[in-house]
C-alpha cells in the first residue's frame, strides 16, 4: 500500500467514526425529546393521576388514628404547659432584675445600683 492509500483508508475510518458519534448524539437527543412528548401527555391528567396514587396510599384505621390523635393531643398539652411555666419564669425573673429593692444585696454591690 502507498502512503495516498493509507491516508484515503485512515480518513475513511475517521468520517466513518465521525458519523456515527453524529448518529448516537442524534438518537440521544430524539430520546430526550421523546421522553419530554411523553411527560408533557401524561401531564395532562393530573386528577386521574392523584387518585390512582391516592388509592398506593396504606391508610390507618380507626383505632390507629385514634391512638395517633390522642399522642398528637397529649403532645400538645404537655408542650403548652412547659411553655406557660417558661414564660411564668421569664416574666418573674425579669420583674426581679428590673426592680432594684428585689435584687439580693450582694447583687447590688456588684454592679453598684444602690441598696
Amino acid at each position: 500500500m502507498s502512503e495516498n492509500d493509507k491516508k484515503t483508508v485512515v480518513e475513511t475510518a475517521e468520517t466513518v467514526d465521525a458519523v456515527e458519534v453524529k448518529k448516537a448524539a442524534e438518537s440521544k437527543k430524539v430520546e430526550k425529546t421523546d421522553k419530554k412528548k411523553k411527560e408533557k401527555k401524561e401531564r395532562k391528567r393530573p386528577l386521574k393521576e392523584m387518585v390512582s396514587e391516592l388509592k398506593k396510599v396504606s391508610w390507618p384505621s380507626k383505632a390507629d388514628l385514634r391512638t395517633y390523635a390522642v399522642c398528637v393531643l397529649v403532645f400538645v398539652v404537655v408542650c403548652s404547659i412547659l411553655l406557660f411555666l417558661m414564660d411564668i419564669g421569664a416574666s418573674a425573673l425579669t420583674k426581679y432584675i428590673s426592680s432594684p429593692d428585689g435584687l439580693p444585696k450582694v447583687l447590688n454591690g456588684w454592679f453598684g445600683i444602690g441598696g
